[in-house]
């Protein structure tokens, strides 16, 4: 074999043996996951659904004491469910990794107390889940809305526990329940009328393992703005602590999606 050979086939072989290296000494995993949020409203149950490819890469630290071994990496679209009025809540796209690994803990692991094992160990059973489950409380996206759907400064919190703050009560449902606070108990109704139901309350949050696709075009279709804008979306440079709805940025609706 010539010496032009066999630098040649250096050169190949060396590349394919370093990264056969990284995939046999570091698996990545990728998975698809489906958050699935429902609304009580007026006109009775709203929802809405967006699935996220999530993907963890591990690699070697080559021995530097501040180089992290692994990094995360999503891409999808917040989920939005449409309510009564023209009205829009927003679930922000959060940190899907961590949601998963806490609210399926307890499938994988037998129970949400024990201590997470090698993740190497997790994730592969994580990607053959099947079946909704409620997402971790403790792991709930930033909910938002808008008062004009056009103004990405008019971003407004949303309380899980209290969306009728942010959304109202229409006033023919107030009347009612007015009228029926009014109405004299009777034999049928030894309680009264549930005067303080709420108008509009978060029915549940759901998460599953899915082979659906990502999601793409509902933000876009709803908030005309979402390619042009630039920065927070209180359009100043500087964060807004007491308000840290208008510190989110393109990035928290969508992620890894293009125009």
């Amino acid at each position: 074999m010539s010496k032009a050979k066999g630098c040649l086939i250096a050169l190949i072989g060396v590349p394919l043996a370093f990264v056969a290296f990284l995939w046999l000494g570091y698996p990545s995993y990728k998975w698809h996951q489906k958050l699935v949020v429902a609304v009580e409203t007026p006109e009775g149950v709203k929802t809405g659904a967006s699935v996220v490819r999530v993907s963890v890469y591990n690699g070697p630290t080559f021995g530097l004491p501040d180089a992290s071994g692994s990094s995360i990496g999503w891409r999808g679209e917040a989920t939005i469910i449409e309510l009564p009025n023209k009205r829009f809540l927003f679930v922000l796209l959060g940190e899907p990794v961590a949601m998963a690994q806490d609210t399926f803990k307890a499938a994988i692991l037998g129970s949400e107390d024990v201590r997470f094992p090698d993740m190497d160990d997790f994730f592969p059973k994580l990607n053959k889940l099947r079946g909704r489950v409620p997402l971790a409380k403790k792991r709930y996206p930033m909910l938002v809305t808008f008062t004009d759907i056009n103004n990405p400064a008019s971003v407004k919190l949303v309380d899980p526990a209290n969306l009728d703050a942010a959304f109202g009560c229409p006033s023919s449902v107030a009347g009612q329940t007015s009228e029926a606070s009014a109405s004299p108990q009777t034999d049928a109704d030894p309680q009264g009328p549930a005067d303080d139901k709420p108008c509009y309350s978060l029915k549940s949050i759901t998460l599953e393992i899915t082979d659906e696709p990502v999601t793409t075009g509902k933000v876009e279709s709803v908030l005309g703005w979402i390619w042009t804008h630039a920065g927070h979306l209180s359009g100043q440079n500087n964060e807004d602590h007491s308000r840290p709805e208008l510190n989110t940025t393109i990035g928290d609706f969508l992620k890894g999606i293009k125009k």
